[in-house]
């Protein structure tokens, strides 16, 4: 599987046909149990199917400095990541993430993702959303794989079958 930059790629597939975990090899969260993982200086985000359980944080702003603190960022290069997303999701900083919309919650992990990436993998990122958030996630993808990055989703969802570059259909 291969995954260039500036394209947006969708694997699809029935449930148990090995979707999240191939995905979850290519991002080296698991070692392959057969062949090998070979990747050419790609930096991952990672979105799960439940982002609600990668949220860290209490404030919509401290979340959002997560990934960026991790990796080190300057002060400055932080706050406009921070500031960037706050406005991407349509929050306030001091906003408490236990209070979010599911829907919110899912774009700020969204967000959250990106920092530093090459490649983000969405899972399953459409579920529960309605056209409002359908109409954000593909302008996301398109913001993101305008900037270069490599986006992979996996998905059954039809609705943002015209955004991708490419599909893969994967089987058991």
């Amino acid at each position: 599987l291969t995954v260039r930059s500036h394209e947006s790629l969708l694997v699809l597939g029935a449930n148990g046909s090995g979707k999240t975990s191939a995905m979850l090899v290519l991002a080296g969260v698991y070692k392959p149990t057969k062949g090998e993982r070979v990747v050419n200086e790609a930096r991952f985000g990672y979105v799960f199917q439940n982002p609600e359980d990668q949220i860290l944080e209490t404030t919509c702003g401290a979340e959002l400095r997560v990934g960026p603190r991790l990796l080190d960022w300057r002060l400055e290069d932080t706050e406009r990541f921070m500031l960037a997303g706050l406005h991407m999701v349509g929050v306030r900083e001091d906003y408490p993430t236990l209070d979010l919309h599911p829907l919110r919650i899912r774009m700020l992990a969204c967000v959250g993702a990106t920092a530093n990436a090459t490649i983000v993998i969405f899972d399953e990122p459409t579920v529960e959303m309605d056209s409002t958030g359908i109409t954000w996630f593909v302008d996301l993808v398109n913001r993101l794989t305008s900037q270069g990055l490599g986006v992979v989703i996996v998905t059954h969802d039809t609705r943002i079958m015209p955004i991708a570059s490419r599909a893969v259909v994967m089987s058991r």
